[in-house]
């Protein structure tokens, strides 16, 4: 019985999957830090949350990496409305997640909520139409499948679940560093 219970409890503090210490992806070894996988490029420090070869069937416009790469600000917006609980979490996340790395790049993100923010309304409403060549955006929403796309200065992440959204925060900020291609 204390086995059973014992191995019941290391399976839901695992979070039902064994964690690696340490992954290898395109000559970069990412190492676990908290609910993060961690490596340098470049003298860069990436932080994603998702094993990188479950991103590569994440399809990614070409234009998404130049657009993204030579912006000095960019906006950052996610969904709040028919957004479950648990998606706007990780929307959030994968923005802020997002906007970190930016700016550790040297690049100003102003984080906003992509529809009507009633009830949010510290949070500044930003999608595509505030999009310029001097500030593109990049409004993360719900789709029929996880992709990145580009539409004049806008990129477009649309996620199918709010797990989603993290992937593909970390997709493109594995394009970006040039880990994945």
């Amino acid at each position: 019985m204390v086995i059973l219970v014992a191995s019941t409890l290391g399976i839901l503090l695992s979070g039902y999957a064994p964690q690696a210490n340490e992954v290898t992806y395109g000559g970069h070894t990412f190492k676990q830090e908290g609910d993060y996988l961690v490596t340098n490029v470049n003298k860069t420090k990436i932080k994603i949350q998702s094993y990188p070869t479950d991103l590569e069937t994440i399809k990614i416009d070409e234009a998404v990496a130049s657009l993204v790469g030579s912006a000095n600000m960019l906006y950052v917006s996610y969904p709040l409305n028919g957004t479950d609980q648990d998606s706007l979490g990780m929307a959030a996340q994968a923005a802020f997640d997002l906007g970190e790395y930016l700016n550790g790049k040297g690049v100003y993100v102003v984080l906003g909520a992509s529809d009507t923010n009633m009830g949010y309304e510290a949070i500044p409403v930003l999608d595509c139409m505030n999009a310029t060549a001097s500030a593109p955006a990049i409004v993360f929403g719900s789709g029929n499948e996880s992709l990145i796309s580009a539409d004049g200065y806008c990129v477009k992440m649309s996620g199918i679940s709010g797990y989603d959204f993290i992937r593909l925060k970390d997709r493109l900020v594995l394009k970006l560093t040039g880990v994945m291609k």
